[in-house]
């Protein structure tokens, strides 16, 4: 009987900074007090309780200036977090989602809005649990701050535009995605393990008969395994962009495969406009990941 809040219409949150609305554990005496009377002889936990689902008749809701809290209890639906959204849009700002056991807001086949907002400590990797993580649909992520977490932004099909969002301390990538590309600007972070936007995972990252543009962004492109760009579209760098490689480890050797009549496009003028190296290669890009060895031929397959 782990408890879930189900919404079926619009629930709306009216919170400020000194007077968050908080969901929280039974078991938070910081918030509400002592409410099972034990004296503080129990902790909260991540995982107390199961989630916020926002159903398909909830578009139209927003929660804002609200805490989330020692949420996201496993189960057997989808999507998994303290947050879930399944078909519907839902607007997000100054939220505070910590310490879920799964994702803090997960988002299924959504076009919400997520700004202003703090994740932190959703760190689970057996649930590759992430601040926020989308399947399907094309929310906007702006102006987030992500620190702790496994994965920072975790997209899977789901061409986000993101803008404006820093990555501290993730324990995987700071952001991690599979499927068609969406938009990054402002993208910046540090102590993650792998310092960058990654990409690829066997999949294919772009829309036939339309382009895609990657711009320059404080952390760098890391394309691991194979990332794809469609026959008949356009895959295009901005100026400054740095793309690495990933190395083989885990057989994860990054690869562009340009399916046939695809093409590559920049508008530079000098080899420093777009660059393309590996994964350990700290001369451009920074250190995108700690503690490897000096970058050297065949650490990354290429474009093929």
């Amino acid at each position: 009987n782990t408890p879930t809040i189900t919404i079926n219409g619009i629930l709306n949150t009216l919170g400020s900074t000194s007077s968050p609305v908080i969901f929280t554990s039974f078991y938070d005496d910081a918030s509400g007090g002592d409410t099972n009377g034990d004296g503080g002889a129990t902790s909260p936990a991540a995982g107390n309780w199961r989630q916020l689902r926002f159903m398909s008749g909830s578009t139209g809701s927003s929660l804002s200036y609200t805490d989330v809290f020692y949420g996201g209890n496993a189960h057997s639906l989808a999507p998994q977090g303290a947050v879930g959204v399944e078909s519907a849009t839902v607007s997000f700002s100054h939220m505070r989602v910590a310490t879920s056991s799964t994702s803090g807001i997960a988002l299924s086949s959504s076009d919400s809005t997520i700004a202003h907002s703090i994740f932190s400590g959703n760190s689970a990797s057996s649930a590759s649990a992430a601040g926020v993580a989308a399947s399907g649909g094309t929310p906007s992520i702006s102006q987030n701050a992500f620190s702790g977490n496994y994965i920072g932004v975790s997209l899977s099909s789901s061409p986000a535009t993101l803008a404006s969002n820093s990555f501290v301390n993730q324990a995987a990538e700071a952001v991690s995605v599979t499927g068609v590309l969406g938009s990054f600007t402002g993208t910046s972070g540090s102590g993650n393990t792998q310092n960058a936007i990654v990409f690829g995972n066997n999949s294919t990252v772009t829309v036939g008969w339309a382009t895609t543009t990657l711009v320059a962004n404080d952390l760098p492109y890391l394309v691991k395994r194979k990332a794809t760009v469609a026959s008949n579209s356009v895959l295009a760098f901005g100026q400054g962009v740095v793309v690495k490689g990933h190395d083989n480890r885990s057989s994860s050797a990054g690869e562009i495969e340009v399916a046939s009549g695809a093409s590559l496009y920049n508008a530079g003028t000098a080899p420093t406009d777009l660059v393309f190296t590996s994964l350990r290669d700290t001369s451009v890009g920074g250190t995108t990941e700690s503690g490897l060895a000096s970058a050297a031929a065949g650490d990354w397959i290429g474009i093929t």
